[in-house]
């Protein structure tokens, strides 16, 4: 009996000790059950990543609860993250959750999924005096939908992926300036952009000199522009001794530089006759080498490029009758050449070449000479630039691909060029009708 009364307290004491430790413990921290509740459509099956505190996280399913134990009773920061992008969280992604000792706490999420929307937005940029009065149609994989001259429309696609875009339905005197058809990609979070570029008027024409095939001689010709491809006959405008090139022509005259009074000396001066040739008369005797004249939209004055300085050629404008001889670009290392002005007067575009060891590139600068600006940088010379009616583009010839062609680009976007001739001879001195 003594020995069993004798082990009894320390049984009794050491039992409490035990219990004391676990009761502290269950104190200072509880339990988080993390609840997700997901509808819709095309739920994200990878789940959802919860983020309790700075360093504790698991992923949890999207309609699932996760539980994270041993969290300090009080506020703990919980992030839910990794949530597709057709789907949306209701509230904030960041919440507090209250830990309560010794118990589990409750905190849920509900996301809202929805099909993705794939669209590609389809524009069309047109300017001109003669727009196609139908419109054009654009087809996406085949296909189609009628669309106006200027305007756009989204076309949702059932999945993301390539898709062919074409510009269809194109009126002969209209010129397209992107590529048909283009490819492009899409995508939940890059819908894409196509844009179509045209420009409409009658039926165009463009002049320029070509060499005759008979010893050094050029004359001008006439040759129709097809916006979707083909060639035409050029036609012959001038005629007669010498050589005659730089044409230019407006409503009331067809203007053209020649040495036909003059051969032996090879001296050349500007002419001035109809629009189809005739009646052809000299308008200046500077007495220098005058060439690729250009006369302003109300005919009033003509801008041309002269060595009358002395040296490189400038731009000069001089009045019709003659009078007001002005040098705009004044410059005496860089040669100038070929100035054309804008269809509203406001504007006279050229060529530029520093130094005679570098191409020539096309400048615009204002009607008095002031802000000029370069158009072009590509390898190999571009020249002759002469305004489309609508002053939108210029056509010009360069020697970029390794061989002489007209070429056109869009003014307001220099970069965006198109080539209108593949031919082994010369294509130089393009002109707008």
């Amino acid at each position: 009996m003594s020995a069993r009364r004798a082990l009894l307290p320390v049984t009794l004491l050491l039992f409490p000790v035990a219990c004391g430790s676990d009761t502290s413990t269950q104190s200072s921290s509880g339990v988080l059950r993390v609840t997700t509740a997901t509808t819709g459509v095309d739920l994200d099956t990878n789940g959802y990543v919860i983020t309790v505190g700075d360093d504790v996280s698991g992923r949890v399913g999207t309609n699932s609860s996760i539980e994270f134990d041993g969290l300090p009773a009080g506020n703990v920061p919980v992030v839910i993250k990794d949530i597709q992008a057709n789907c949306a969280l209701e509230g904030t992604s960041l919440r507090l959750a209250e830990i309560t000792a010794g118990g589990t706490s409750g905190l849920s999420f509900q996301v809202t999924c929805s099909r993705p929307e794939f669209e590609i937005n389809v524009i069309t940029r047109t300017v001109g005096r003669k727009p196609d009065q139908d419109g054009y149609v654009v087809t996406i994989d085949g296909s189609p939908h009628r669309m106006p001259v200027n305007g756009g429309f989204k076309q949702s696609v059932p999945a993301s992926g390539s898709y062919v875009v074409a510009l269809e339905d194109i009126a002969p005197q209209c010129t397209l300036f992107k590529p048909r058809p283009t490819s492009v990609t899409v995508d939940s979070l890059n819908n894409s952009l196509v844009e179509f570029r045209l420009s409409c008027g009658p039926q165009d024409e463009i002049a320029f000199a070509a060499g005759t095939g008979t010893g050094f001689g050029s004359e001008v010709f006439r040759s129709a522009v097809f916006a979707t491809g083909g060639s035409s006959s050029p036609v012959v405008v001038t005629g007669g001794p010498g050589s005659s090139g730089g044409p230019d022509w407006n409503e009331t005259a067809f203007v053209f530089a020649s040495n036909r009074d003059n051969v032996a000396a090879n001296s050349w001066e500007i002419y001035r006759a109809g629009p189809n040739g005739s009646g052809t008369m000299r308008v200046t005797s500077v007495g220098a080498f005058s060439i690729d004249p250009a006369v302003s939209p109300d005919g009033s004055r003509m801008a041309f490029a002269s060595n009358a300085a002395g040296g490189a050629s400038d731009i000069w404008v001089v009045n019709s009758d003659g009078s007001g001889l002005v040098n705009l670009t004044n410059d005496p290392t860089a040669d100038m050449g070929s100035p054309r002005w804008s269809p509203d007067g406001t504007m006279i575009a050229f060529e530029r070449r520093p130094s005679i060891a570098e191409p020539s590139d096309i400048w615009i600068m204002n009607a008095d000479g002031s802000n000029p600006r370069q158009l072009t940088s590509d390898a190999g010379s571009s020249l002759e630039p002469t305004w489309s009616p609508d002053g939108g583009m210029l056509a010009f010839s360069s020697n970029r691909t390794g061989n002489w062609d007209i070429f056109i680009l869009l003014v307001e976007e220099p970069s965006v060029v198109r080539q209108l001739t593949v031919d082994p001879a010369m294509d130089i001195n393009p002109d707008w009708s």
